[in-house]
């Protein structure tokens, strides 16, 4: 008679326990999202330094297998180099940019007469109210100060470039510590292993990730820059550099890449023909590299679900906008690999794989 109290007492207890872990996860999450969103502006240069601090270890590697009269690179050189090439190669697509756009703007009243000239065409064979579509739309477009304010915007791109450097300059400070103090975070050895083991897993992942997107992107950009100039399509440098950033958002930026530089042809030549010509190989060169090459080279490396990756577009877009954008699919990576290394979220880590089935490195008991 003295256990059934027991077990209806055990019960609300349990109930309550969930009920208070729940109420804690949900505030946890609560409080990450604001936090993500109030500190957008902070974290966001702080995500950025950290793949570039990624990609300057890369280079790394490759400057420790490099001797010099038999000698071995100073240990210090290589990563002074590595940031010199990759913050001059930024400097240097940034001032392109902004540099085009302004020429762009000094084209824009030629472009406003063609893209006029086009309306109506258009509205004559659609029989369209021309008189009150044109109040409504073209006298409200102006393509001037359309450029004028875009290469504004990538000039002050500038600065955040500098902020990023400031902190890539930290990091390397800092990278010959980070080992102790991982060892003072996780002082219990079979726990400590875990993380040893799942930091070295997003870490390799996120150096094939960047090495292989970067890859790609540079190859879809020279092959669609060879279309373009064959064509004869104005700035076409520009529209090459911005087909090499827009790669780095999945599905989305290929078809603004392929669409920015037709509308240009467009706008740009009497006859369609040209515009029509530049779509079908840009969107050639897109389909070869991106549907065909990239998956050979990325192999199953990433093995996130396509449909999680556009919820991972549309979540870090709301929360970080275009940078949210470019950096969804590493961030993704980080958080699957580091659900999977723990009992607790490995579901998460499920859901968001392509197959369900997760590549991950033995793990030391007690890491759950």
């Amino acid at each position: 008679m003295t256990l059934e109290p027991q077990a209806s007492k055990d019960g609300p207890e349990r109930s309550y326990g969930n009920l208070v872990r729940f109420s804690l996860v949900f505030g946890v999450v609560v409080v990450s999202f604001w936090l993500l969103i109030v500190g957008r502006k902070f974290l966001i240069p702080i995500v950025l330094a950290v793949f570039v601090w990624y990609l300057i270890e890369a280079m790394l590697a490759f400057w420790r297998g490099v001797r010099i009269a038999g000698r071995p690179v100073p240990q210090l050189a290589p990563a002074i180099l590595s940031a010199l090439v990759i913050f001059g190669c930024l400097f240097g697509l940034l001032s392109m940019i902004s540099s085009n756009v302004s020429k762009m703007a000094v084209q824009a009243p030629t472009y406003e007469k063609r893209l006029q000239g086009l309306y109506e065409m258009v509205v004559t064979k659609l029989g369209i109210d021309e008189n009150q579509l044109f109040d409504q739309v073209m006298e409200k477009l102006d393509l001037a100060a359309l450029a004028a304010t875009t290469g504004s915007t990538f000039g002050g791109l500038l600065g955040t470039v500098m902020l990023i450097a400031m902190y890539v300059i930290f990091l390397l400070l800092e990278r010959n510590f980070f080992s102790a103090k991982l060892l003072a975070l996780v002082p219990d050895s079979n726990r400590r292993e875990g993380v040893r083991a799942a930091i070295a897993r997003v870490d390799r992942e996120i150096r094939v990730y960047l090495s292989m997107k970067i890859t790609v992107s540079l190859l879809t950009a020279g092959l669609s820059y060879i279309v373009m100039r064959l064509i004869g399509v104005d700035f076409a440098e520009f529209w090459a550099a911005l087909i090499f950033i827009f790669n780095f958002i999945p599905y989305i930026g290929s078809t603004v890449a392929t669409l920015l530089p037709t509308l240009q042809a467009l706008l740009q030549f009497e006859s369609p023909h040209p515009a029509l010509l530049l779509f079908v190989g840009v969107q050639t060169v897109q389909i070869s590299v991106g549907s065909l090459l990239e998956p050979a080279m990325m192999g199953k490396s990433l093995n996130m679900s396509p449909l999680v990756v556009m919820l991972a577009l549309t979540f870090w877009g709301i929360i970080w906008g275009i940078a949210g954008m470019f950096l969804a699919v590493p961030l993704t990576v980080v958080i699957m690999i580091v659900c999977a290394n723990f009992d607790s979220t490995r579901w998460v880590a499920v859901v968001l794989s392509k197959d369900g089935i997760l590549k991950e490195d033995p793990a030391p008991p007690g890491t759950g």
